[in-house]
């Protein structure tokens, strides 16, 4: 099932960066009656943003632990969730 939402999150990101008249029309449809001005901003504003392979941010993930409350989840560092052996 990961590989299956890994695959479908890559093929995702790959039609955004290579179909951009597309995309546009898929924002308008999706994000509530857009104009096709608002969409194509949104667009060029989030497009460079995406990573081309889905790779685990440590920035991110740090940002994430950092508004946790709960201590056991302080005392994890991002290395914890990374393995940097497969990048």
């Amino acid at each position: 099932m990961v590989d299956r939402l890994t695959r479908s999150f890559v093929e995702a990101v790959h039609y955004l960066k290579t179909n951009r008249t597309g995309s546009i029309a898929l924002l308008q449809k999706y994000f509530g009656g857009l104009s096709a001005e608002e969409a194509s901003y949104l667009y060029q504003e989030q497009i460079d943003l995406m990573e081309v392979l889905p790779a685990p941010n440590e920035k991110a993930l740090q940002a994430v632990l950092d508004r946790e409350t709960d201590p056991k989840v302080k005392s994890f560092s991002t290395a914890d969730f990374i393995d940097r052996e497969l990048f």
